[in-house]
């Protein structure tokens, strides 16, 4: 145990391990990129990667490169890149398979890879990769969407070749796991998928039988998409059989399904409609309560204005009422400088929204505007403390 912990710890060690989380975080970088449809900005990172790899021993971590690498070229439609960098992946995946096993990235790649030879045209090879891939996930018993993507991707396959037999195969590998995972959507697709293998090849016995099975699938979930595709394939195949009334049944029952599509389509547009509406009441009704109490803010200014001014005018009419009382002059002094400093604040706070638009908040033009507000206080005040305190003093 001791000396577990004396190499975890020691200095190569630690770099080592540091150096392998670089290099992860890069490749996980790079596919950020390429979820953001990045391509470019993805491959660049991903190339330099590769020249940084070169003269390192991390197979595992240039399998990973060069897959993200081949995902761009593919995705970008550089097709002979593409396989180029898938080639090189599952070279560097069986080498690392040697010291640290990492099948399930090996087949991903050969997957994939497969799909990239079917788009290049060549099936033959495509079929027996996919066969491989499969194959592994049956030896290993693993049950995965990965496994039956790879057997929906051969079902494509053997039916474009014209090897039915295996494409039906598939579909019943595909229908048994749909059935045991519960999976009814798509249950009914490789269905109603079989019954389209049947119906091209002028089975429409067997067609029709994988029709309805769909059919009664689709309809026990509401699905209606689903249910107007099986109606036209049945109505379809009844007619190619020259059962023409039970053509014209399907026919009717595709009008339907197709009207209570329009009719639910109406209601959802309906539905959107309302609720825009509402989120428009819901706005102006808002907006009428913010309107609302601005008004009763400016509403209560104005009644603590009218306030403020009847309290300045009472104290300017006390003073001159206090005439027949002899006050000491320091007093008088005081309650003049008093008065005027109010009046002063009073016309400030009144005539500031003014000076603030005037001035656009400017603090110079404020400070201006103020300066001019107190030179015309300045020689009013003169004019009235020599009366003011003449008439308290006397």
């Amino acid at each position: 145990m001791d000396s577990f912990e004396a190499v975890i710890n020691s200095p190569n060690f630690i770099d080592t391990r540091n150096r392998v989380q670089l290099l992860n975080r890069k490749i996980i970088v790079a596919r950020i990129a390429a979820v953001r449809k990045d391509y470019s900005n993805s491959i660049s990172i991903l190339m330099e990667l590769t020249e940084e790899l070169d003269s390192l021993p991390y197979d595992n971590i240039k399998a990973h490169t060069y897959y993200r690498l081949a995902y761009n070229h593919d995705e970008l439609g550089n097709l002979e890149s593409a396989k180029n960098n898938y080639i090189l992946s599952l070279k560097h995946s069986l080498k690392n398979q040697k010291s640290r096993p990492d099948s399930l990235l090996y087949v991903r790649i050969l997957s994939d890879y497969a799909i990239l030879l079917a788009n290049q045209g060549k099936l033959d090879s495509s079929e027996i990769l996919l066969n491989q891939v499969i194959e592994f996930y049956k030896r290993n018993d693993i049950n995965n969407d990965q496994k039956y993507i790879a057997i929906g991707n051969l079902i494509a396959i053997n039916e474009i070749i014209g090897n039915n037999k295996n494409a039906r195969q598939g579909y019943h590998t595909l229908i048994d796991y749909y059935k045991l995972y519960n999976k009814p959507i798509l249950l009914g697709d490789a269905i109603n998928n079989l019954g389209t293998n049947f119906y091209e090849n002028y089975e429409f016995d067997s067609a029709i039988f994988y029709f309805l099975c769909a059919d009664s699938i689709f309809s026990r979930n509401g699905d209606l998409n689903s249910l107007l595709l099986s109606s036209e394939n049945l109505a379809s195949v009844y007619a190619d059989k020259k059962n023409y009334k039970s053509a014209y049944n399907w026919v009717k029952e595709n009008y339907s399904i197709r009207d209570s599509i329009q009719a639910l389509n109406s209601l959802l547009e309906i539905g959107s409609i309302t609720k825009k509406f509402e989120i428009q009441i819901e706005n102006d009704r808002q907006q009428r309560k913010v309107l609302e109490e601005k008004k009763k803010i400016e509403r209560q200014a104005n009644i603590q204005f009218f306030g403020i001014f009847l309290g300045i005018l009472f104290l300017f009419i006390m003073i001159f009422l206090s005439g027949r009382v002899h006050l000491p002059k320091y007093f008088a002094d005081g309650i003049v400088f008093f008065a005027f400093v109010l009046l002063f604040e009073f016309l400030l706070v009144v005539l500031d929204p003014t000076i603030e638009s005037f001035s656009d908040g400017k603090p110079l033009l404020k400070l201006t505007c103020n300066v001019l507000l107190a030179i015309f206080i300045i020689p009013l005040h003169g004019l009235f403390e020599k009366r003011l305190k003449k008439h308290i003093s006397k």
